[in-house]
């Protein structure tokens, strides 16, 4: 993979990360990218106040050109780079350019006041100086103080973070305190800057055999961080700062490599120039440790999609098995509906044989039919209907035409001869018994009446039946081919598609993290 299209990825996969939770990463990200083509290449000065960097610094420059004190001074961090002169630019937040000759100007803008605050106006410190270390683009950075407040904690972590060296400042008298190893931990270590190199100042205020104790605590601390020392090198350096400058000043050829300057000067050049040959592969180092970061955050986001699209999922199965049980349910409804109307037409002779009958003696055949057993009708009709229209409603099917029970054609009846007249002798004989068989014959004629009316009203009602029973088994047989019972599958959510996308698109990314992780 190309420079160029690591840094496409990394540029890509910002898009998943959040401005305020990621923000160390995303500066982290933007720092390496920065990097990558910085053809600066910048040695930082690191440590807690009062620990001598910007003494040793002035000691590696030969001259005071940083304020130092017994009091933190620094402030602000100061970017030491090659110049015809000597001359101090400072850039505010307004971008205003204040720009004078020497160093003097520094106390004024970089010196922390008597509350411990930094000016808040400061942009950038910039001081150019003629030194032959600086020579191609090689910069010196006067770093706050690492227990500083939290801007300027911010201000040291993005500096280091464009660090090629970190040189770490220790205090012989109190060496590596817990802040020193965890802030070297977190804000060095952990961020993928492997070239760490170790400063020991001030052993000369030890007595010579509490220096021997020191030096080699401080050496075994030391071996702990050799990450990426060519062999050869060593990664720490016992350098008396004051006196080495001093010795500088005075130009005190003895006492300036008794203070341990000579050795650290010339290992320091033979790193630069080791370094220096395989710039970007060695700024490369770094990449491991971001695709990690970033591949943890992207775990992370993919932990939520499928948390999210599992969530989704389950209420989709939800949904699904309400419409299920709805379908059933109105299923049996429907049933139930059908079981009754047959229970209806099986109860035809009880409830409407006799009525109709009547209706048809009585001339009301067509208002009976209407309104006694056309509103059963309707009733029953209703009721098969009202389950079907639910389901059709709540599955989205289109509704089978209506079930329609027709009426028979109206009932003929067949009613008996009217009796003849009794001739003489049955007139007779009637006579003499009172009348018993004129009666007779009367009563039969009106039982042959009245079962004629029956005969007509049972065939009539017959008729229904069978219509009725053809009726409901063609709308039984509409209602199965369209499926009314059947529930359709709630929509699928529209966000699942791009989520998936996004799931998978992430995936492809963290596997091509975890390749780089490699590196």
């Amino acid at each position: 993979m190309t420079v160029e299209s690591l840094i496409e990825l990394l540029v890509s996969l910002c898009q998943f990360l959040d401005p305020e939770t990621h923000s160390e990463l995303l500066l982290e990200i933007l720092t390496f990218y920065l990097k990558l083509g910085d053809p600066s290449f910048v040695i930082s000065v690191f440590a807690p106040f009062n620990q001598g960097k910007s003494t040793l610094l002035n000691a590696i420059l030969g001259q005071k050109i940083l304020p130092i004190g017994l009091l933190p001074t620094t402030g602000a961090a100061i970017r030491i780079k090659y110049g015809d002169k000597l001359v101090t630019r400072i850039t505010l937040s307004n971008d205003e350019e204040i720009v004078e000759n020497g160093t003097q100007i520094l106390e004024n803008y970089t010196i922390l006041d008597k509350n411990g605050k930094m000016r808040d106006d400061i942009k950038s410190v910039e001081v150019f100086c003629p030194h032959p270390l600086l020579i191609n683009s090689i910069e010196l950075l006067d770093l706050p103080g690492s227990e500083d407040e939290r801007g300027q904690s911010n201000l040291l972590k993005i500096n280091l973070l464009m660090s090629d060296i970190v040189i770490q400042v220790l205090d012989a008298q109190q060496l590596f305190t817990r802040k020193e190893k965890d802030d070297l931990q977190e804000w060095v270590i952990d961020k993928g800057i492997k070239t760490v190199i170790f400063v020991v100042n001030r052993m000369n205020l030890l007595e010579p055999e509490d220096q021997k104790q020191v030096w080699k605590r401080a050496v075994g601390f030391a071996n702990e961080f050799r990450l990426n020392i060519p062999n050869g090198i060593s990664n720490i350096y016992r350098v008396d700062a004051l006196p080495a400058l001093k010795a500088r000043l005075k130009q005190d050829i003895g006492g300036y490599r008794n203070s341990g300057l000579r050795e650290f000067e010339t290992e320091l050049q033979n790193l630069i120039a080791i370094q220096k040959q395989q710039l970007t592969q060695k700024r490369l180092l770094r990449l491991p440790v971001i695709a990690r970061k970033l591949r943890e955050v992207l775990e992370e986001k993919v932990t939520e999609i499928k948390t999210l699209l599992e969530k989704i999922d389950r209420d989709y199965q939800q949904e699904c098995s309400k419409r299920e049980q709805r379908a059933r349910e109105l299923n049996k409804k429907f049933g139930d509906s059908i079981k009754s109307c047959d229970d209806w037409l099986s109860s035809f002779g009880k409830n409407y044989y006799e009525s109709a009958a009547y209706a048809l003696a009585q001339n009301q055949f067509r208002n009976w039919e209407n309104n006694v057993l056309g509103r059963d009708k309707n009733n029953v009709i209703s009721a098969i209907e009202s389950w079907v229209n639910a389901a059709c409603n709540e599955f989205g099917h289109s509704k089978p035409s209506n079930l329609s029970i027709s009426f028979p054609p109206d009932p003929k009846v067949y009613l008996p001869s009217t009796p003849a007249s009794l001739g003489f002798w049955d007139n007779m004989a009637d006579l003499f018994s009172g009348g018993e068989l004129s009666d007779r014959i009367t009563h039969n004629y009106r039982v042959d009446v009245v079962n004629a009316y029956l005969k007509a009203s049972a065939s009539y009602l017959h008729d229904f039946q069978d219509n009725a029973v053809s009726a409901i088994t063609s709308y039984i047989h509409r209602v199965k081919s369209n499926s009314v019972f059947v529930p359709t599958a709630p929509a699928i959510p529209d966000e699942i598609n791009s989520m998936v996308i996004i799931h998978n698109a992430i995936q492809e990314k963290i596997n091509m993290l975890i390749s780089l992780e490699s590196l």
